[in-house]
Parts: structure tokens; C-alpha cells; sequence
């Protein structure tokens, strides 16, 4: 039973490692946007007390 244990562990490791080469290769684009999506804001608000603030 150890090779069984063993199979899936080897397994769930090359499973992992695809993922990781496939999001690699294909990585995600940045939204031509200012908008939100999905309630999630793009870009960083700004720093409290930044430039308008001196």
C-alpha cells in the first residue's frame, strides 16, 4: 500500500508543478480600466496626507 500512497503524492506534485508552468506561460493581462471589477479596485487608493496634504 506504501506505492499507492506514493502514485497519489507523486502524483498531486506534478499536478501542482503543471499549474504552476501553465500560469506561467499564460499569464494574466491588465484590464485596460479605472472602473472596478467585481467590487475590487485596480490600482492602490491614494496615501492619506500624500502630495496634497504638503
Amino acid at each position: 500500500m506504501l506505492w499507492l500512497g506514493l502514485l497519489v503524492f507523486v502524483a498531486a506534485l506534478a499536478g501542482c508543478v503543471w499549474i504552476i508552468v501553465a500560469s506561467h506561460r499564460h499569464a494574466d493581462t491588465p484590464l485596460p480600466t479605472a472602473r472596478t471589477v467585481f467590487g475590487v479596485p485596480l490600482s492602490a487608493a491614494p496615501e492619506p496626507g500624500g502630495e496634497a496634504a504638503r
